[in-house]
Protein backbone atom coordinates (compact mmCIF):
# COMPACT_ATOMS: atom_id res chain seq x y z
CA UNK A 1 0.00 0.00 0.00
CA UNK A 2 1.78 3.12 -1.08
CA UNK A 3 2.23 5.74 1.65
CA UNK A 4 -0.32 8.11 1.63
CA UNK A 5 1.70 11.18 1.44
CA UNK A 6 3.55 10.08 -1.81
CA UNK A 7 2.49 12.02 -5.13
CA UNK A 8 4.00 11.64 -8.38
CA UNK A 9 3.95 14.02 -11.19
CA UNK A 10 5.79 14.37 -14.57
CA UNK A 11 9.08 15.26 -14.31
CA UNK A 12 10.25 17.64 -17.49
CA UNK A 13 14.09 17.60 -18.80
CA UNK A 14 15.01 20.94 -17.40
CA UNK A 15 14.34 19.27 -13.95
CA UNK A 16 16.63 16.12 -14.36
CA UNK A 17 19.65 16.81 -14.06
CA UNK A 18 18.92 18.27 -10.43
CA UNK A 19 16.59 15.64 -9.13
CA UNK A 20 19.26 13.07 -10.28
CA UNK A 21 22.08 15.14 -7.94
CA UNK A 22 18.96 15.44 -5.18
CA UNK A 23 18.50 11.34 -5.10
CA UNK A 24 22.14 10.38 -5.82
CA UNK A 25 23.18 11.79 -2.46
CA UNK A 26 20.75 9.86 -0.36
CA UNK A 27 21.92 6.78 -1.56
CA UNK A 28 23.88 5.26 1.13
CA UNK A 29 24.43 1.61 0.25
CA UNK A 30 27.57 0.48 -1.35
CA UNK A 31 25.61 -1.69 -3.25
CA UNK A 32 22.72 0.47 -4.85
CA UNK A 33 23.34 1.89 -8.22
CA UNK A 34 22.31 5.69 -7.71
CA UNK A 35 19.88 7.53 -9.52
CA UNK A 36 22.30 9.70 -11.78
CA UNK A 37 24.08 6.63 -13.34
CA UNK A 38 20.24 4.58 -13.74
CA UNK A 39 19.55 7.98 -15.73
CA UNK A 40 22.69 8.70 -17.62
CA UNK A 41 20.59 8.39 -21.39
CA UNK A 42 19.76 11.38 -22.38
CA UNK A 43 15.79 12.63 -22.61
CA UNK A 44 14.63 11.83 -26.14
CA UNK A 45 11.10 12.66 -27.20
CA UNK A 46 9.86 9.47 -27.19
CA UNK A 47 10.76 9.24 -23.66
CA UNK A 48 8.98 10.74 -20.21
CA UNK A 49 10.56 10.95 -17.00
CA UNK A 50 7.93 10.76 -13.91
CA UNK A 51 9.62 12.20 -10.37
CA UNK A 52 8.09 10.22 -7.12
CA UNK A 53 8.07 12.62 -3.88
CA UNK A 54 7.35 11.77 -0.58
CA UNK A 55 6.17 14.48 2.13
CA UNK A 56 7.41 16.96 -0.84
CA UNK A 57 11.08 15.46 -1.14
CA UNK A 58 12.06 13.57 -3.92
CA UNK A 59 12.23 9.85 -3.38
CA UNK A 60 11.95 7.87 -7.14
CA UNK A 61 12.20 8.73 -10.25
CA UNK A 62 11.63 6.46 -13.48
CA UNK A 63 11.23 6.86 -17.05
CA UNK A 64 8.76 5.07 -20.39
CA UNK A 65 9.42 4.47 -23.72
CA UNK A 66 7.31 4.45 -26.86
CA UNK A 67 7.75 2.44 -29.43
CA UNK A 68 5.19 3.19 -31.88
CA UNK A 69 1.81 4.01 -30.70
CA UNK A 70 1.40 0.21 -29.06
CA UNK A 71 4.10 -0.39 -26.97
CA UNK A 72 5.42 0.89 -23.78
CA UNK A 73 9.16 0.60 -22.29
CA UNK A 74 9.02 1.22 -18.34
CA UNK A 75 12.78 1.24 -17.57
CA UNK A 76 15.02 3.16 -15.08
CA UNK A 77 13.00 3.31 -11.80
CA UNK A 78 14.79 3.95 -8.65
CA UNK A 79 13.80 4.67 -5.05
CA UNK A 80 16.32 6.50 -2.36
CA UNK A 81 16.75 4.36 0.24
CA UNK A 82 15.08 5.87 2.81
CA UNK A 83 12.24 5.95 1.05
CA UNK A 84 12.15 2.15 0.57
CA UNK A 85 8.65 0.22 1.48
CA UNK A 86 6.63 2.87 1.38
CA UNK A 87 5.15 2.41 -2.02
CA UNK A 88 7.25 4.41 -4.17
CA UNK A 89 7.83 1.45 -7.03
CA UNK A 90 4.35 0.61 -7.40
CA UNK A 91 3.32 4.44 -7.53
CA UNK A 92 6.08 4.78 -10.53
CA UNK A 93 4.89 1.70 -12.21
CA UNK A 94 1.33 2.94 -11.79
CA UNK A 95 2.07 6.58 -13.13
CA UNK A 96 3.99 4.81 -16.34
CA UNK A 97 0.97 2.50 -17.14
CA UNK A 98 -1.53 5.46 -17.17
CA UNK A 99 0.82 7.27 -19.26
CA UNK A 100 1.05 4.23 -21.56
CA UNK A 101 -2.95 4.20 -21.17
CA UNK A 102 -3.58 7.29 -22.72
CA UNK A 103 -1.24 6.98 -25.17
CA UNK A 104 -3.20 4.52 -26.21
CA UNK A 105 -0.67 1.76 -26.27
CA UNK A 106 -1.73 -1.66 -25.59
CA UNK A 107 1.54 -3.76 -24.07
CA UNK A 108 3.92 -2.58 -21.34
CA UNK A 109 7.51 -4.45 -21.30
CA UNK A 110 9.71 -3.85 -18.28
CA UNK A 111 12.58 -5.30 -16.86
CA UNK A 112 12.77 -5.56 -13.35
CA UNK A 113 14.71 -7.21 -10.30
CA UNK A 114 13.12 -10.57 -9.67
CA UNK A 115 12.25 -9.72 -6.00
CA UNK A 116 9.94 -7.51 -7.56
CA UNK A 117 8.06 -9.83 -9.60
CA UNK A 118 5.40 -10.76 -7.27
CA UNK A 119 4.00 -7.01 -6.87
CA UNK A 120 4.50 -6.40 -10.89
CA UNK A 121 2.39 -9.58 -11.13
CA UNK A 122 -0.64 -8.62 -8.98
CA UNK A 123 -0.42 -5.15 -11.37
CA UNK A 124 -0.93 -7.69 -14.36
CA UNK A 125 2.58 -8.68 -15.54
CA UNK A 126 3.63 -11.46 -16.74
CA UNK A 127 7.37 -13.27 -17.00
CA UNK A 128 8.20 -13.61 -20.75
CA UNK A 129 11.52 -14.99 -20.29
CA UNK A 130 14.31 -14.84 -17.81
CA UNK A 131 17.83 -13.20 -18.24
CA UNK A 132 20.85 -13.36 -16.38
CA UNK A 133 22.75 -10.29 -15.78
CA UNK A 134 26.67 -10.32 -15.61
CA UNK A 135 28.95 -8.08 -14.93
CA UNK A 136 32.65 -7.54 -14.54
CA UNK A 137 35.35 -4.88 -13.93
CA UNK A 138 37.10 -3.47 -16.60
CA UNK A 139 40.10 -1.80 -14.94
Amino acid sequence: MPDPLLSVTRLHAGALPRVRRLLALEQHEDTDLDLSRRHCVSIHPSETHVLARLQGKPAGTAAVSFAGSEEAHLWGAATACWARRRGVYHALVTARLELARRRGCRVAITRAHPRMAPMLAEMGFGTRCDELLMRTTLR
